[in-house]
């Protein structure tokens, strides 16, 4: 940002009759808007030269919007903004110079610090809970440790010798984020640590970068600030008009799971419904390659898929499963795993008696089954626990695919997940 006033004096002022002095016209205030990539060597390309006087931005890629002239004088304030996990607003108060031991977008490290031995060991930096949740959202692992036992040292290093293990911004935090809440944002709080990835990364530069800029004249140097957000679930809802929700497809092999689930996808996803399908064809032959078909294996299995498809439902996605899922145990895990995170689960039972399932029989398992070629098959050799109260009961005997795909999206929008 630029131009904004620091001087009450350059306020024109009116008296009330309460005597209190009150501004009457406030200046401009020019904002300019900039995406820097999450990696490392393009913070170090883009964020230095922001604090030039006069600030040097990179080249637009949109002809549409060619870039803005900078102010001379450069900016009076430098606002980071950043992505983080669930939780508040987090008003970070200080950047750190060491400890970027996760790869960038584009899978490169930050640049190594070459430290002498008794260093390294004494500037080990302990993981954090912010760093843990940034790893965590990310899906991203610390660099193993060298030969010395310890993570390379990385982060700043030349050109940046001079510059302390951690920098305070000059905005007085505390006292912003009293006033944020006195105007009624309950949920933001200052913070100590920025997460040890490109978050801290870039706020560390900034900071950086604003002391080595500070103009010998009566100009007060930039200030920065970085601002962690993140997206609520009902803002995601909002936006996308729909609830996320996982529906728990259950049944004998060839009662008409993996049908009813594709129609079901496509007719929601053409009503511009943000949907996803998870079945055999995506999940045992991915995640789950590693387990085989005996009793600890499907468990398992069903284990692994619960947890998948609560992610996609608490992006508001529905998530719709077709997993034969033969015990209610596991079932019941998996609703419970969505009830503990507020989402919704819903348990379509579709139901077809064994001598329907035997004699469409597709892929001639039942065949193998009775011939003792398959071992542990559902619904012959292993047992199928029936749900005893599912949310919709469907009988593929009697009901065609529109149908059930008819049922199933009624029950979603009486129970307002569309």
């Amino acid at each position: 940002m630029d131009e904004v006033a620091e001087e009450e004096n350059r306020f024109p002022t009116v008296r009330s009759q309460h005597e209190v002095t009150l501004p009457l016209t406030p200046r401009d205030v020019h904002i300019t808007t900039l995406q820097v990539p999450v990696t490392y060597e393009d913070v170090l390309s883009i964020v230095p030269s922001l604090h030039a006087r006069p600030p040097v931005l990179p080249p637009s890629e949109d002809e549409d919007c060619p870039p803005l002239p900078t102010p001379p004088g450069g900016y009076d304030l430098i606002f980071h903004v950043g992505v983080a996990g669930r939780g508040p607003l987090r008003l970070e108060r200080l950047g750190h110079k060491f400890g970027y031991n996760m790869k960038d977008a584009k899978g490169c490290h930050a640049p190594s610090v070459r430290v002498a031995h008794d260093e390294a060991t004494r500037v080990a930096i302990e993981i954090s809970e912010a760093e843990r949740m940034e790893r965590a959202r990310l899906g991203y692992v610390i660099e193993p440790p060298t030969e010395s036992g310890e993570p390379p040292k990385r982060g700043f290093g030349k050109g940046y010798e001079s510059f302390p293990d951690e920098i305070y911004t000059d905005v007085d935090v505390e006292k912003l984020v009293n006033y944020l809440k006195k105007s009624d944002v309950q949920k933001v709080y200052s913070s100590l640590d920025a997460g040890h990835y490109l978050c801290d990364f870039i706020y560390y530069c900034s900071l950086a970068e604003s002391r080595r800029h500070t103009p010998k004249t009566d100009k007060p140097k930039t200030r920065v600030l970085f601002l962690h957000c993140s997206v609520s679930a009902t803002e995601r809802s909002d936006l996308l008009k729909q609830k996320g929700v996982t529906i728990w497809l259950t049944g004998l092999s060839a009662s008409g799971k993996s049908t009813i689930a594709c129609a079901l996808e496509q007719h929601l996803l053409h009503q511009r419904k943000f949907t996803y399908r998870l079945d055999g064809d995506n999940i045992r032959f991915g995640l789950n390659k590693d387990l085989g078909f005996d009793e600890n294996s499907r468990v398992e299995n069903i284990r692994r898929i619960g947890e998948v498809s609560k992610l996609f439902a608490d992006s508001s996605c529905i998530s719709v499963t077709a997993f034969i899922s033969p015990y209610r145990a596991d079932r019941q895990v998996a609703r419970e795993l969505h009830e503990k995170a507020n989402l919704g689960f819903v348990e379509v039972f579709i139901d077809a008696p064994l001598s329907v399932v035997e004699q469409r029989d597709p892929k001639g398992l039942y065949k193998k089954a009775r011939a003792g070629e398959i071992k542990e098959f559902t619904g012959i050799s292993a047992p199928y626990e029936a749900p005893e109260n599912p949310d919709i009961h469907i009988r593929t005997d009697e009901c065609d695919v529109t149908q059930a795909v008819k049922i199933i999206t009624e029950y979603l929008t009486t129970h307002n997940y569309i």
